[in-house]
């Protein structure tokens, strides 16, 4: 079984739409689909962009539903300059800066294999299909866009975006051994440091949850089932 974690209530609409669903079961506060997509038994369940809640959400999917894989979907705000709203970045990986003095930083890689087959996904043509980019993702508060550590961890480990609930889950992952990928779509660069509203990041991503991250997550689910 595949877990599909999405911080986006159009996407997680998208999926009770596009995925056979026979059965929703709460657990831990939260409400999971159970179903099929594209001959793949699947989970998915909306995971509010919060970090607590993702983390939690990947936790029950590996605890109570024996999940083999998950995939996550979420925004990301993007760092370098050849990025642009509406583009879709795959983490390769996943930064944790060390937050407390006696905290250690981290470096959280995604599935190899998750990470090839998005690849291979990545390099069927379509023609709705907007650019795919690989690589690393930093776990930082948006209103610090501009702080000088920010930077000089960019500089240090290349990381491209910024995803403040990825690095939460793919923890919770590495810690249960559990595969695990993340597809981010990038909204605009938050330089006003103002907080980023939901009417924002719909407008950002108008049209990208069905064109752009969810065909993604579905043809990535039928390589699953026809690979791993």
């Amino acid at each position: 079984m595949t877990g599909i974690i999405t911080t986006f209530s159009q996407e997680l609409d998208a999926l009770k739409d596009y995925s056979l669903v026979e059965d929703i079961k709460r657990a831990g506060g939260q409400r999971f689909y159970i179903g099929h997509l594209n001959e793949q038994d699947i989970v998915f369940v909306l995971a509010h962009n919060d970090p607590l809640d993702a983390a939690l959400a990947a936790q029950m999917m590996i605890d109570t539903f024996h999940v083999k894989q998950v995939i996550f979907t979420s925004q990301a705000f993007p760092l370098a300059p050849y990025i642009a709203g509406g583009d879709l970045i795959i983490g390769n990986y996943h930064i944790r800066p060390a937050k407390y003095d006696e905290a250690e930083r981290q470096m959280l890689e995604g599935d190899p294999t998750l990470l090839q087959t998005l690849r291979t996904v990545c390099d069927i043509p379509r023609a709705d299909r907007p650019p795919h980019i690989f690589g690393t993702l930093i776990d930082w508060r948006v209103a610090d866009f501009d702080h000088p550590r920010l930077r000089m961890m960019q500089q240090e480990f290349g990381a491209i975006a910024i995803d403040s609930v990825g690095a939460a889950l793919a923890h919770t992952c590495h810690l249960n051994e559990t595969p695990f990928a993340a597809i981010c779509i990038t909204v605009p660069s938050p330089e006003s440091a103002e907080p980023v509203s939901e009417d924002r990041i719909n407008r950002a991503c108008q049209g990208a949850f069905e064109l752009k991250g969810l065909a993604l997550v579905e043809l990535t689910v039928s390589a699953i089932t026809a690979h791993l």
